[in-house]
């Protein structure tokens, strides 16, 4: 099994600075694109919100890894979950959280996506009735419900196989993945 909650891979590292540039990056290109159609944002609006996220992006996505016990561990879950097996020394205890958890987060995803299409709605309807600014906000909502649904649509069935598989028996005196023998009684 991978290592404890604090380990910290050299993916991980890429992630969280993925996280540190693409949150500010974002955000001052929603306020250039703001300040295109007529609606020059401040400069002390833009450079704030794009340190805030330059902090509040990486810390998310670690606390996020952290609630499920760590990067390695998240890593590792979804190893299993693509390969439709856990390793026979993981006990059901271990693997069988996590996958649930998994599964969990894309109902959430899903729930998250129809309120992105909600959003994209009304987004579309004030930019119909006059507010140009509000196709920004469409386009990025539909950006991210797409991402909600497509992640939904990938991980869905492989989870939900995994988590069918039965559980196999724990004896104490028998090593996992050996099936106990009948007695010749």
């Amino acid at each position: 099994m991978a290592g404890h909650r604090g380990d910290v891979d050299r993916g991980a590292l890429w992630r969280l600075a993925l996280a540190a540039v693409s949150g500010p990056a974002v955000w001052l290109a929603v306020g250039l694109l703001y300040g295109a159609v007529g609606r020059d944002p401040s400069a002390g609006f833009l450079i704030g919100g794009a340190v805030v996220l330059l902090v509040l992006a990486p810390v998310g996505t670690w606390w996020g890894w952290q609630r499920r016990g760590g990067r390695l561990a998240v890593v590792e879950t979804r190893q299993w979950i693509r390969s439709g097996t856990v390793p026979d020394d993981v006990p059901d205890a271990v693997w069988r959280p996590r996958v649930a958890q998994r599964q969990d987060d894309l109902t959430m995803g899903l729930v998250a996506a129809a309120l992105g299409v909600v959003i994209v709605a009304l987004s579309v309807g004030s930019a119909v009735t006059g507010s140009p600014t509000a196709w920004i906000g469409a386009a990025i909502w539909t950006g991210l419900a797409t991402q909600e649904a497509v992640t939904w649509a990938r991980w869905r069935r492989p989870v939900a196989a995994l988590l069918a598989r039965p559980s196999l028996p724990v004896h104490s005196d028998v090593p996992r993945g050996v099936p106990p023998q009948e007695s010749s009684n």
